[in-house]
């Protein structure tokens, strides 16, 4: 093996262990942990629908039923997946595609040949997209694709197995270099600026659109029957690739070749692009990367804005301190943000794929009248965001600095998570209210907005204090390890809050609207309020227990060592203590 060839590799470690990279956990095993977790987390989905497809069809062709619209909807569904579990990853990585100041300063003063750089990014690439896709598709390729091929699909369970592989492939493959594609040109345009301002706008646009095409599968299905070069269906990307899907399953209906060439074009296309802009554009985006000023100040008259508007929400002292620290964190750091515009776009999928049918059924005419599906959009926003707010919070962004906040401690913790709760009231609650008081104006009238705005108020209100209940650190500042999540274990009694807050509520206050009741509003009001107030005193009787906030978390994984240790390390232990 050459010294260059040496070097390539060395360094495509390097570029994708920092993918991965944080300072929330060291390098190694960890990082390993993550990168399986990961898969594991985006794989799911893909490995519970196989089996249960597979099941419905040998049913189905023992009833002699016809599988043609099941079998178009899955196939759409698992492309549709593909599509966003690798759109997801690339999103994710998106600060460290090209390269950034920190590697401009080391490396450009490194005797390395500048294709020695790019071929060893490229491979870091494309080592990442390929595990990823691996991942998520082997399940569905073994599993749906030979049945598929077995029940008639393909023209025969090999077939249907390649077919299923390489649509499914370059369905991701496609997504995962236009946005690499697209993130060079922003660079080469705008900067790098721009494309971190563009990143939150991909993140929100990109989960939207694909979520809802994965909540609007069942209404294409008679769209998909007609045929797939139907109209506007064309269009969809998802669409291009089932084509191929058919035409490599060697039974395509009509108009599916135009489609896979479409599909093969488009990949090929946004492979080459992406290719392209690495080899032609990566000295120059280097030398950029050293000329550019930090972005993270760049958001600052954005923090200033909110700061005016909403400062006589911020309090005094250290409340206000702990306000304007949690706003302008969330503000300027990346990851941070990035995370918040997730759990925003998913709300706006929820709200819009409880909208649009609506639309679509009655014209726009449909939302004069209040329903629980209209009722329910704030709720939605407000839970996302709230909830959002929450993860992120618990993610520090300097945990190796936090030793400067463990200084000047306050002694005040009620008041600091105070102030961290007008936060959370101001950028997950206050939206929310106003897009309930502005929808509800425009076609309800006056009295229907106060209420809806208040509904929305008072349970935002509620589920702040709930999600501060058991919050003994300031946000940003302990360190966080994924292990300690408790969502494998209680995602029902979380799926349970999520349909109580959201639609629950939504139906208790379209009761409401439809006989309204002075008193029953009032009790209803009161109740909500008495169950903040109860948290609030729980809370601050909590903080008063605490020696201190917490700043470092303990981690899962690591061995106690009174416990854990064999006899012999732990007297060894102690006797190496005892010497010094």
């Amino acid at each position: 093996m050459t010294a260059p060839t040496n070097r390539t590799l060395l360094l495509a470690r390097t570029f994708f262990a920092r993918f991965f990279e944080s300072d929330l956990m060291p390098a190694g095993l960890p990082q390993v942990q993550l990168v399986i977790w990961s898969v594991a987390f985006l794989a799911a989905p893909n490995l519970f629908f196989p089996v249960s497809f597979a099941l419905h069809y040998s049913a189905a062709n023992a009833r002699h039923e016809s599988l043609l619209v099941p079998m178009l909807l899955h196939r759409t569904l698992f492309i549709t997946m593909t599509m966003t579990a690798i759109g997801l990853v690339a999103l994710v990585i998106w600060d460290g595609v090209f390269p950034d100041r920190r590697d401009a300063r080391i490396l450009t003063s490194l005797p390395v040949p500048h294709r020695v750089l790019v071929s060893s990014r490229l491979l870091a690439l494309a080592a990442l997209c390929g595990i990823f896709l691996v991942g998520v598709n082997t399940a569905p390729t073994v599993i749906y694709g030979s049945a598929f091929g077995a029940f008639g699909g393909a023209t025969g369970a090999l077939r249907g197995l390649l077919a299923h592989l390489v649509a499914a492939t370059l369905a991701g493959l496609f997504v995962f270099t236009t946005l690499v594609a697209l993130q060079g040109l922003v660079l080469n345009l705008g900067g790098r600026g721009a494309a971190d301002r563009l990143s939150l706008a991909l993140q929100l646009g990109f989960i939207l659109v694909l979520l809802q095409m994965i909540f609007f599968l069942p209404r294409i299905g008679p769209v998909l029957v007609r045929g797939l070069d139907h109209g506007w269906i064309r269009a969809l990307p998802s669409v291009w690739f089932l084509g191929l899907y058919d035409v490599l399953g060697g039974r395509p209906a009509a108009g599916t070749h135009s489609l896979a060439v479409i599909a093969l074009a488009a990949c090929t296309t946004s492979t080459t692009l992406a290719i392209g802009m690495f080899v032609g554009t990566h000295a120059r985006l280097a030398k950029r990367a050293l000329e550019t000023p930090p972005i993270e100040g760049r958001f600052e008259m954005v923090t200033r804005t909110i700061g005016a508007v909403m400062r006589w929400l911020a309090g005094q002292g250290v409340g206000k301190a702990a306000f304007d620290f949690t706003v302008r964190t969330l503000a300027r750091a990346r990851s941070h943000r990035l995370l918040l515009a997730m759990y925003v776009g998913t709300a706006l999928a929820f709200v819009a794929s409880a909208v649009i049918p609506i639309v679509l059924r009655g014209g726009i005419g449909a939302v004069r009248e209040p329903t629980i599906e209209l009722l329910s959009a704030p709720f939605f926003l407000s839970f996302f965001s709230l909830v959002g707010i929450r993860v992120a919070m618990a993610i520090p962004v300097e945990p190796r600095a936090n030793w400067v906040v463990q200084l000047s401690e306050p002694r005040n913790r009620a008041a600091a998570i105070a102030g961290v709760r007008r936060a959370m009231l101001v950028i997950g609650v206050a939206p929310s209210v106003i897009v309930a008081i502005g929808s509800a104006l425009v076609w309800w009238g006056f009295i229907v907005a106060a209420i809806h705005a208040v509904f929305a108020a008072v349970m935002g209100w509620l589920l702040t204090e709930l999600l501060l209940l058991r919050f003994p650190k300031l946000p940003f500042t302990c360190t966080y390890f994924p292990g300690t999540s408790k969502v494998g274990t209680l995602w029902p009694l979380y799926m349970v809050a999520f349909g109580t807050y959201t639609l629950t509520a939504a139906a208790f206050e379209w009761t409401l609207l439809k006989r309204f009741n002075v008193r029953i509003f009032a009790a209803f009001l009161a109740i909500i309020t008495g169950i903040t107030v109860v948290l609030i005193v729980r809370r601050r009787a909590t903080l008063r227990m605490l020696e201190g906030f917490r700043f470092e978390e303990e981690d899962p994984e690591a061995i106690f060592a009174g416990f854990k240790l064999s006899e012999s390390l732990a007297a060894a232990t102690k006797e190496s203590r005892q010497l010094r």
